[in-house]
């Protein structure tokens, strides 16, 4: 066996290990209600995708390396940016999504919820130049 085939072997081998043992982290707060008291996880000004500061927003490993931000809307309360990866930050049952994106890896979501890709409403619609392309060929 050559050297370059044992050394391919042994890349197939050991980078699934070393990928698995990576920890990601995910930013984890949600906020900003002014009336209510700051609080880093549940009530953090600087969680809001306008004011978003790294240093003052907790961290949590997400197992997965998966990460979430989502802009939402409640009755009473108004809109207010929410951040996680495996673990939620207690999101309530009448929360109405309003922007949001997934990422992979560490630290991802951390950009605005409005740089969030092409709304899935939206999909259907970049698909038209391609069907035409094929009826027209």
């Amino acid at each position: 066996m050559t050297v370059t085939k044992l050394f391919a072997i042994l890349l197939v081998v050991i980078l699934p290990i070393v990928q698995t043992s990576v920890v990601m982290q995910c930013y984890t707060c949600a906020g900003y209600i002014p009336k209510l008291p700051v609080n880093d996880t549940t009530n953090n000004p600087y969680c809001v995708s306008e004011s978003f500061k790294a240093s003052e927003v907790p961290k949590l490993h997400s197992k997965s390396g998966y990460c979430v931000a989502e802009t939402v809307r409640a009755e009473g309360i108004g809109e207010l940016t929410v951040r996680y990866g495996d673990q939620g930050v207690g999101l309530r049952d009448d929360y109405v999504y309003t922007s949001s994106y997934v990422c992979k890896g560490n630290l991802c979501n951390d950009k605005p919820t409005s740089s969030a890709g092409t709304p899935l409403l939206l999909l259907p619609l970049l698909m038209i130049p391609v069907v035409l392309s094929r009826l027209l060929a």
